[in-house]
């Protein structure tokens, strides 16, 4: 088949066609775009964290009554909360904590190595736990040690002042904070401080790894985590951790809530799956994928629409045309190739002006997004083929519909 009377044919109604060829363009720079977000939104949902996550629990706890005021009585109510939990059937270990991992952001500082310049410093979450964390959390140790009860200081009252001699602090960092600080990986028994100097540290354990999401990734300080020695927590709120045995978290999340009220009832406590607390601080991830596949599906529904209404009119516009053809022998196949042939010469014309277009946005995207990676031939391969088929589909339907246009046809407009 000749292409040239197809581009004479398409010359008659460059309106159509341009418009046709733009909206292709349009709809495959955001196709590419959305996909590669749907993507990268997935894969952050996906990357693991390093902890028992199916068996983990939290409990929250508020207290109220003047009782809470005296920071012995809190502290002493923490302490007879967690040995509780710990002598529950199904427990395996039990850890109060700072903040809630898995929860989309959190508290964060920086450090640098001591004596090293402050424009060295490294970003990352930390978390305030107890000697049972590594246990509770499950999270694997690579070198040295965890924390032991000496390692924890007691507990001071928050109103007083800080002490201004405060002596070195054990640590514990996953190994990616590590060698952010020691790069050739000699970092066990090494000191950083804070930024300003006034509190030293020494690494005394290395996780294998653990990764918390945090503001999308945009930091580099996911997988970058300290741990502090401590006793986490205040009467307005505290948190635990507690880990089950396999199969035991169902019953634990209904018994345990009703049991920790037994011992005090003056407080509200709330029980969830580390799972379910993993599901609202990813909440967001999964909106914007649904936000973004509800577009795509739109995107791909408009220009379905619009190529079969430019092909129905044009199937409209030809009736003397494709009659006269079967007249002189045209079979129907050859009047379907004619229009599915026009199709995918305005397809490639559109996509190829959007494959330009996607990449100068993809790369706009990127400098602002970081969630936004580099464009994958794959999945640009994909999209194109996806939307080549979805123009040929469209178009078959009325093309099908005009060959079976009688040769009578043409006799009776003669």
């Amino acid at each position: 088949m000749e292409i040239g009377p197809v581009f004479r044919a398409m010359m008659r109604n460059k309106i159509g066609v341009g418009l046709l060829i733009v909206e292709i363009a349009i709809t495959l720079t955001i196709v590419i775009n959305c996909m590669v977000m749907i993507l990268g939104n997935k894969e952050r949902l996906a990357i693991p964290s390093g902890m028992d996550e199916e068996n983990l629990m939290t409990v929250e706890i508020k207290s109220f009554g003047d009782k809470f005021d005296d920071f012995r009585f809190f502290y002493q109510t923490v302490r007879d909360d967690l040995a509780f939990i710990k002598a529950q059937p199904g427990v395996i270990s039990a850890t109060p904590i700072s903040q809630l991992p898995l929860i989309g952001g959190g508290s964060s500082t920086r450090s640098i190595v001591q004596g090293a310049d402050e424009a060295a410093s490294v970003l990352s979450p930390y978390y305030s736990v107890d000697e049972n964390f590594l246990e509770t959390m499950g999270l694997e140790l690579a070198e040295g040690r965890g924390f032991t009860k000496e390692d924890i200081p007691e507990p001071r009252d928050p109103n007083a002042p800080s002490p201004t001699d405060r002596p070195p602090s054990n640590i514990i960092v996953t190994r990616d904070l590590a060698n952010a600080f020691f790069p050739d990986g000699n970092a066990l028994g090494k000191t950083i401080t804070s930024t300003n100097g006034s509190r030293v540290n020494v690494i005394v354990g290395i996780i294998e790894y653990m990764y918390t999401p945090y503001d999308n990734g945009s930091s580099g300080m996911e997988t970058r985590i300290l741990f502090f020695p401590s006793n986490p927590g205040s009467a307005a709120r505290s948190r635990y951790l507690v880990r089950a045995e396999p199969g035991q978290l169902s019953g634990l999340l209904t018994s345990l809530e009703d049991k920790l009220l037994e011992l005090n009832e003056s407080r509200v406590v709330t029980t969830q799956s580390l799972l379910e607390v993993k599901n609202a601080g990813s909440s967001i991830n999964v909106l914007i994928i649904k936000i973004l596949s509800w577009i795509t599906g739109l995107l791909f529904l408009v220009t379905a629409l619009g190529i079969y209404g430019m092909t129905s009119f044009s199937v409209s516009a030809r009736t003397k045309q494709i009659g006269t053809r079967r007249a002189l022998g045209a079979r129907q196949f050859d009047i379907v190739r004619y229009f599915l042939v026009e199709i995918s010469i305005i397809s490639l014309l559109g996509l190829s002006l959007g494959l330009g277009l996607g990449l100068a946005l993809n790369r706009v995207l990127m400098a602002n997004l970081s969630i936004v990676k580099p464009l994958d031939a794959t999945m640009v391969l994909s999209c194109v083929i996806g939307m080549w088929l979805v123009g040929l589909i469209s178009a078959a339907i009325p093309a099908l519909k005009g060959a079976r246009i009688s040769p009578v046809v043409a006799t009776r407009s003669v």
